[in-house]
């Protein structure tokens, strides 16, 4: 495949070493999964070309989108313009999603709450497949933070923080940028192959509705986040874990409303939970404020930083949804168990009816 697991975590402060997490393994906390989301998009492309009940459309845009009780008629143009008519429409079309603008679902939230600069390079760092956050480097041009994640092939991606709305970000100030930060990790600038730069700001922004009707909407049509480590993209595909088998149930059986309105209830009420974990970190790890005075009984300083990077915490960990309309009422007498109603229960290895064993994320729903 083409993602890596991290094999430790590093958190360092100027020259020192803060905290070293062993991840993986035996007696390692469990590792992420990094991938390029490019290498996923090809991923996901190429699961989708043997799918005789998937048709991938390019080269055409949505301009119009109507719907009745039986289902939902769309247009596009394009070189095959033409309408489409479906039983419910999914709009994953991203931050000027489309969809949502022919539904007038409004999209608040924060612009520029985080800018990034971000250079892939082949080089080699001396803590191979591990993860790095570098607070405040010693170095002239370091800024406020850099991070370093390894990739598959040798490849790192460095991350480094930039003000909100700084000056412009010239690629000579980013090699340069590059160069101080390997040379400050290494003693001097090692050999290096740079293959792509970039300058990226995150937005926090969430919609008033992920459900009109028959039209949802998911991913970053649905949702902006991602500073202080957290995964947009992760809240994409569970979007649509979530959304997936109401429709499957809807197509087949007839889901009820209710059915239909928990991936709102669940979904969104998941979402804002994480974003406002975010806006309430941020003021402790990027403006210097006390970490009680914002967040009663909150975590550590250097565990709140690696949560959204490790999926722990409220910035990381998978979601529940004690709260979702589908969950059991509560009953006095019950049964103990390790998954509380709402939580993700872990995909263990059962025994599947025919003797073999497999996972259990694999069969539910058979």
């Amino acid at each position: 495949g083409r993602g890596t697991h991290w094999t430790g975590w590093r958190l360092m402060r100027r020259k020192q070493l803060m905290r070293e997490l062993p991840l993986g393994g035996e007696d390692g906390a469990p590792a992420p999964l990094h991938i390029p989301q490019h290498a996923l998009a090809r991923g996901l492309r190429d699961a989708i070309a043997g799918q005789e009940l998937v048709r991938l459309v390019t080269g055409s845009r949505l301009d119009s989108l109507e719907q009745d009780d039986r289902g939902v008629t769309v247009h596009t143009r394009g070189p095959g313009a033409t309408w489409w008519r479906g039983s419910h429409v999914v709009g994953c079309d991203g931050a000027r999603s489309t969809v949502r603008k022919l539904l007038n679902i409004r999209f608040p939230g924060r612009t520029a709450v985080e800018r990034h600069a971000v250079a892939a390079l082949r080089v080699d760092l001396p803590w191979p497949g591990e993860a790095l956050l570098h607070r405040q480097p010693p170095w002239p041009s370091g800024g406020e933070e850099v991070s370093a994640r390894p990739l598959a092939d040798d490849v790192w991606r460095l991350d480094w923080l930039l003000p909100a709305r700084g000056e412009l970000v010239t690629p000579d100030a980013l090699v340069t940028r590059l160069r101080d930060t390997l040379a400050g990790w290494c003693g001097t600038t090692p050999p290096y192959e740079l293959l792509d730069t970039g300058v990226y700001t995150l937005h926090h922004r969430l919609a008033r509705r992920w459900r009109v009707g028959r039209a949802f909407l998911a991913g970053d049509a649905a949702h902006l986040l991602g500073a202080v480590g957290t995964q947009g993209l992760d809240e994409g595909l569970r979007d649509i874990a979530n959304l997936a088998w109401k429709l499957a149930e809807d197509w087949h059986r007839g889901a009820t409303e209710a059915l239909l309105d928990s991936y709102q209830a669940e979904r969104r009420t998941a979402v804002a939970s994480r974003l406002r974990a975010a806006d309430q970190s941020l003021p402790i790890l990027r403006g210097g404020g006390g970490l009680r005075t914002y967040m009663p009984g909150a975590r550590g300083h250097d565990t709140l930083l690696a949560d959204g990077h490790l999926g722990h915490g409220p910035l990381g960990a998978p979601p529940s949804y004690p709260h979702s309309p589908l969950a059991p009422p509560y009953a006095e007498a019950h049964t103990t168990v390790g998954t509380p109603p709402g939580g993700p229960v872990a995909d263990v290895l059962v025994t599947a009816p025919d003797g073999t064993t497999v996972r259990l994320g694999d069969r539910l729903g058979r």
